[in-house]
């Protein structure tokens, strides 16, 4: 039987916990912890995993904004008020990751602000079942102190909305010109002609994660070809695809991850065509078995 996690911690140790092999604090197994234990954590170069944190006071989230490290991950935080959320974004390592279950307009152009000493940097909100356009329209305009990069993980949201896409199309707009924005949205199972169009709009050498993607029309499938950037989109759920849409997808320009183990022989052969796909199966890259 697994111990549950520690309700408060109140003070800060250096005592490490073994997780499926992996050495982390075991202030990672606290629900909250006070500002004494916040302040010492901060004063620590480590990554901050604090996996199991509820609650996050005001205090706490300042305490924790100012310290060094490269990531702070609280992805059992699963609420927040605005004045810890507008205390937490001052944090300047380059991977933020909240659990909040639900994104206000307001929270979201709070989060806007949060810009990493760093070249590029990610938030992480996959705890998130829907974003309102309002709410894309404001995280768009994140972007890192040396705005180079800029990744936004949205992998707990379902679907895409047509309106949805149509702001994130703006994505990364406070990046230089050369500049490389990805969006993580593994969640959605399909995507529509319109909004791989808007997605595609995106400026820069743009990365897509749309790993749960079950099919492609033909029509999506000319969108997501047409980028002349050097982008990648990783579309590796595919379960069927017609030899219409693969055709099309070998013509692209960009780099594509599809998994063709489930897709039809037929299928499969006009994929094989396309000089920038990367094929692989369920047990690796496609032509090495």
């Amino acid at each position: 039987m697994k111990t549950p996690p520690s309700k408060v911690c109140t003070r800060y140790t250096e005592h490490y916990l073994s997780v499926d092999s992996v050495r982390i604090p075991a202030i990672a197994r606290c629900w909250e912890i006070s500002d004494a234990a916040a302040e010492k954590l901060a004063q620590s170069d480590d990554i901050m995993p604090l996996l199991c944190l509820r609650k996050l006071t005001v205090k706490v989230a300042r305490h924790l904004a100012t310290s060094n490290a490269k990531m702070l991950c609280l992805d059992s935080l699963d609420r927040i008020s605005n004045a810890a959320l507008e205390a937490l974004v001052e944090f300047k390592g380059d991977y933020l990751s909240i659990g909040l279950l639900k994104l206000s307009d307001e929270q979201a152009e709070i989060l806007s602000g949060y810009s990493a000493n760093d070249t590029h940097q990610t938030l992480a909100l996959n705890g998130l079942s829907e974003l309102t356009p309002t709410a894309a329209d404001h995280l768009n305009q994140m972007a890192p102190k040396k705005k180079l990069g800029l990744i936004l993980d949205l992998n707990g949201l379902p679907e895409l909305s047509d309106k949805t896409a149509d702001a994130l199309r703006n994505f990364g707009v406070n990046l230089k010109k050369e500049r490389y924005p990805r969006l993580g949205l593994d969640g959605i199972t399909a995507l529509s002609p319109h909004a791989a169009q808007r997605l595609v709009e995106i400026p820069g050498a743009c990365g897509l994660d749309l790993a749960s993607v079950r099919t492609l029309s033909v029509e999506a499938c000319e969108h997501l070809a047409s980028k002349k950037h050097t982008s990648d989109y990783r579309i590796e759920g595919l379960d069927s695809l017609s030899v219409e849409a693969a055709e099309v997808l070998a013509k692209s320009k960009c780099q594509i991850y599809i998994n063709v183990s489930p897709l039809a022989d037929e299928v499969v052969a006009a994929l094989e065509t396309g000089r920038e796909l990367s094929l692989t199966t369920d047990t690796g890259w496609h032509g090495d078995d």
